[in-house]
């Protein structure tokens, strides 16, 4: 059970990682490299 639940856990902690990864990699391609975390969508 307790195995389980670690798996469990790392995996939640995995998919969050990747999530998080996915959206700063689509700021960036958005800002084209440059103030994509300031102002990428609309300047």
């Amino acid at each position: 059970r307790t195995v389980a639940r670690t798996g469990d856990l790392s995996f939640k902690c995995l998919t969050y990682q990747l999530s998080m990864v996915d959206s700063m990699s689509t700021m960036v391609v958005t800002g084209n490299g440059e103030s994509g975390f300031d102002s990428g969508e609309g300047a």
